[in-house]
């Protein structure tokens, strides 16, 4: 009879968890990157580094399984301003636009208040500006902290770190190179469970 009451109680608090939680976000993120360019004409090779900065803005939704774990997908606005390194010219500045859509598997390690909070899947972005732009692919983890500001809002706070996996496309005159492109970047969401 102890385990039939312990089992309807833990039902009702699983149906009672709300499923659906909707979470405007802010991120912001630093991109590291460098590559070598080798010219088909005569074979020079040039190396380029350099660093972004960006801002992503949008709404991300999420499914939870359980308290713990949950699925979101978002859609986010992200504006990049790029520092090219040239060692024989001076720095040059490149503006873009991208639509991201991070998807990502998360999980709260705790139902307490304030908890750690893990996330890792995949970016999906592609150019606001050039129609004929590839999607361009991120792996990406983050690990932060949740806090529950009431039964319906909770508060994400999180360091995130990504791999660009897409490669530029090399022209009939050269050639790219051991092209890396890192981020390092921090989120906030404020999440409302519906």
């Amino acid at each position: 009879m102890k385990t039939f009451i312990f089992i309807l109680l833990a039902n009702t608090c699983l149906l009672a968890q709300s499923k659906v939680s909707i979470a405007p976000s802010y991120w912001f993120l630093h991109s590291n990157y460098n590559y070598q360019i080798q010219s088909i004409y005569d074979g020079t090779i040039k190396g380029y580094d350099g660093y972004s900065v960006a801002s992503s803005i949008g709404l991300n939704a999420r499914y939870h399984f359980t308290p713990r774990w949950d699925l979101s997908a978002g859609l986010l606005y992200n504006k990049t301003t790029s520092h090219l390194k040239d060692p024989s010219t001076n720095d040059v500045r490149l503006g873009t636009k991208y639509i991201q859509l991070p998807i990502l598997i998360n999980f709260r390690s705790s139902v307490k208040r304030i908890s750690p909070y893990f996330s890792a899947g995949a970016i999906l972005e592609k150019s606001a500006l050039a129609g004929n732009d590839r999607v361009k692919p991120s792996a990406v983890i983050g690990i932060g902290v949740d806090y529950r500001i009431s039964k319906n809002v909770d508060w994400l706070v999180q360091p995130t770190g990504s791999y660009l996996f897409y490669k530029p496309d090399s022209g009939w005159l050269y050639q790219f190179k051991d092209y890396n492109s890192y981020r390092i970047g921090i989120q906030t969401q404020l999440m409302f469970h519906f």
